[in-house]
């Protein structure tokens, strides 16, 4: 077998599986026709919180953000290439219809993830949001390119289907002879409509115009959308766009296009603007906005991978890695095969330990799981969701992210050990080359901690009786991978002693030093317990007074309905 799995389209879909299968050791054939414009490259790749003319919260944002920045992070870490950026975004009303729908039923209900902004005269304006961020398209898929072409799992080429494909029983093979995989992934974007096997994916594709200018005396460095978007690039150039056209398919810029763009920008900036640049590009997307996973019916060897419309960069990490998950069990439980280049045998355990923010396709409901308690790390919880309740597992959204940067080796710390929860999952993911600290003030929670290492045969761990607040004397500064601090009372034991917020607070100062650049922390934060607001707002203070040049963070509620709910921080280091 030549590879294990066969991309057809290296886009933003694509390139993302190729990531995902190469992190569980399978062997990847990308196959594309490199065209010079598609709508992948010169895409902005904005993931923004509310968008539409409704102005409508993606759902689960949180953990589809947490997931894509785990998930570029490790590339740029791979790769050396800067591709991710955190990024303020501001929304500035269209006109006075829009201000009266915030101020109605947005302003009240979004509250934890937007600020107002409002002009000189004190005016409101729009609101800005938060998290939000955006990826490099063009240089992610520049070096994912390069990154299967320098491995031989590259190739330029356009199939014609269905003729180039042949389907055997035991593999899909390529132009017969030349090329043989147990699985075949169709990534097309746009041309996925003219798939004899997945004829109606995507089924509404449409054109967007795309404009570079330079806007001279414009100072504004948050990216800005009111019905269009508008990017800095820096030296006074800004991307403009995008337009949607449903009926002209083709990459050539519309002089339509150019001048609606032109026409809200200038209604925005009021400014003379100089086109630098104008670009247009098919996207993929379906008529119920829904991205689309699925495997053929009756070819249990091919799958697609397509629709992932203007929230590619947002959704791509999450739908590759479900996705992956299923190709891994599909080998297992259908083909019974070996895969990867190694002598690792996938087995329906590995398959099992994939996990990502949420178990949908998008959109995504809500996580129905177990309330977190002060310091629960993943035990039994004391409380259950009532119906229709927005609260999620923070300990399960850290143990998401920190999956996707630890790797065997490294040093890694858990600020409050509690039962030891968190300290065995940190243990499993360093593997026995790593070294694992843990902190408590408690023996009791040394001697349950020790107890659960035991059972599952982990011996790699330190275990300290003392104060968090001693972090900074079991490693040098820059060179911890990942630390974890879960606030409040030990579960099952004397809930009058618990973390502070002065202590914390100077914990987390001299746990963000240790970090080496691209490492996380992560902190939960209890509000719920005598203390344990003041202690989440010495939290928060700390973090915010980190170098803003050397670190970035946010912030995750487990209910943003409940002011009371599980607060999670988090902070990665992006510069040495």
């Amino acid at each position: 077998m030549d590879a294990d799995v066969i991309i057809v389209g290296q886009g933003l879909a694509g390139s993302s599986l190729a990531w995902v299968l190469h992190w569980l050791n399978l062997k990847v054939m990308l196959l594309d026709p490199q065209e010079e414009v598609t709508a992948s490259s010169i895409a902005a790749g904005l993931l923004t919180p509310i968008t539409g003319r409704k102005m409508v919260k993606t759902e689960d944002f949180e953990g589809l953000f947490a997931t894509a920045e785990q998930f570029y992070r490790r590339i740029e870490q791979e790769t050396g290439e800067s591709l991710f950026q955190t990024a303020p975004m501001l929304r500035v009303f269209q006109n006075e219809e829009e201000e009266r729908q915030f101020k109605e039923t947005r302003e009240l209900s979004y509250k934890e993830n937007i600020r107002s902004e409002l002009a000189a005269d004190g005016s409101l304006i729009g609101f800005q949001m938060f998290p939000a961020g955006r990826l490099k398209c063009e240089g992610y898929l520049r070096v994912t390119r390069k990154k299967f072409s320098e491995a031989g799992q590259f190739q330029t080429r356009h199939l014609m289907l269905p003729q180039d494909v042949t389907l055997n029983a035991h593999n899909v093979e390529v132009s017969p002879g030349s090329l043989k995989a147990s699985v075949m992934v169709f990534c097309q974007g746009h041309a996925g409509r003219f798939s004899p096997w997945f004829p109606d994916i995507p089924n509404s594709p449409a054109r967007g115009d795309i404009l570079r200018v330079r806007i001279s005396g414009l100072t504004e460095t948050r990216i800005c959308h009111s019905g269009f978007w508008l990017v800095p690039e820096g030296n006074e150039e800004y991307l403009v766009g995008s337009t949607y056209d449903w009926k002209d398919l083709s990459n050539s810029p519309s002089a339509a296009g150019r001048a609606e763009l032109l026409e809200k920008l200038r209604k925005l900036v009021g400014r003379p603007v100089q086109v630098l640049r104008h670009q247009a590009a098919v996207r993929a997307g379906m008529k119920n906005y829904n991205a689309v996973t699925e495997w053929h019916k009756e070819h249990h060897r091919l799958a697609v991978f397509n629709g992932l419309g203007s929230k590619g960069s947002l959704l791509a990490p999450t739908l590759a890695w479900q996705l992956g998950r299923q190709i891994i069990q599909r080998f297992e439980r259908e083909f019974g095969v070996q895969s990867g280049t190694g002598n690792e045998r996938v087995t329906k355990e590995r398959a099992s330990s994939i996990t990502v923010s949420t178990e949908s396709v998008y959109p995504f409901s809500q996580l129905k799981v177990e309330a977190d308690v002060p310091g629960a790390e993943q035990q039994q919880n004391s409380g259950s969701l009532t119906s229709g309740s927005r609260r999620q597992s923070l300990t399960r959204l850290v143990h998401q992210m920190l999956k996707g940067i630890i790797r065997p080796g490294d040093t890694v710390i858990d600020a409050t050990l509690g039962n030891g929860h968190d300290t065995l999952f940190l243990a499993e993911q360093t593997g026995k080359s790593g070294r694992v600290i843990g902190f408590d003030v408690q023996k009791t929670a040394i001697e349950a901690t020790r107890r659960r290492l035991q059972q599952a045969g982990v011996g790699q761990v330190e275990l300290r009786l003392q104060s968090h607040v001693d972090i900074d004397q079991v490693a040098s500064e820059q060179s911890v991978t990942a630390i974890t601090f879960n606030l409040g009372y030990l579960p099952g034991g004397d809930k009058s002693v618990t973390t502070t917020g002065r202590a914390t607070a100077e914990a987390v100062e001299k746990a963000a030093s240790l970090l080496k650049s691209g490492g996380i922390l992560t902190i939960i934060a209890y509000r719920g317990h005598a203390g344990g607001l003041a202690e989440a707002n010495a939290v928060h203070k700390a973090v915010e007074q980190l170098a803003a040049e050397k670190y970035h963070h946010h912030q995750v509620e487990a209910d943003p309905d409940n002011p009371e709910s599980p607060l999670l921080f988090v902070v990665q280091r992006t510069a040495t």
